[in-house]
């Protein structure tokens, strides 16, 4: 399916072409979704302005896409599968956005049609929210309904928890076990 992006709130800015595609696919041994790759391409670490969107019985929204590079550097899909590779996230679980609390927003290639995941990184939970990306992107909302409504204090122990591992030192996420609320 073809996504007019701008309807989303999306600006148009992308250094991503076919050649980084190629690498970027090769490194992780997965092939992307046309619509994911559609997105990249039009612009890298897009943030939304329209992106609330339900799963289970909660609700979120995209604070931003990790920029599509075959570079282990923080914050790229790339390094998300590698150095900085939340513990508990499974196999074939490619992040490529995080959500305003921190989740990260996941392609399940363990699944034929690429389900599109959340993953909670200090509890290793994952939860369904859409067949493929296509369907992920059609659940995006201007206004967040009253099911994807998060608390304040959801969101403040939601930050906490994404906190206690994005310490970055020498490319590599370290877990802060001591840090609990």
């Amino acid at each position: 399916m073809k996504f007019d992006w701008s309807s989303f709130g999306i600006e148009q800015g992308s250094s991503v072409d076919t050649n980084t595609i190629s690498q970027v696919e090769k490194l992780l041994s997965v092939s992307f979704p046309k619509s994911y790759l559609d997105l990249v391409t039009y612009s890298d670490e897009a943030s939304p302005e329209t992106s609330s969107f339900p799963y289970g019985n909660e609700g979120t929204c995209i604070s931003e896409f990790f920029s599509f590079s075959p570079d282990m550097t923080p914050y790229t899909i790339s390094w998300y599968s590698g150095a900085g590779t939340p513990p508990g996230l499974p196999k074939q679980m490619i992040p490529i956005a995080r959500d305003a609390g921190g989740y990260l927003i996941c392609l399940n290639f363990n699944t034929p049609s690429i389900t599109v995941e959340i993953f909670d990184p200090s509890s290793s939970d994952t939860k369904f929210v859409a067949n493929n990306f296509d369907d992920f992107v059609n659940l995006w909302s201007e206004q967040p309904t009253k099911q994807n409504i998060r608390t304040d204090s959801q969101k403040t122990k939601m930050k906490l928890k994404w906190n206690r591992f994005i310490f970055v030192e020498e490319n590599k996420s370290v877990p802060f076990s001591k840090y609990e609320q």
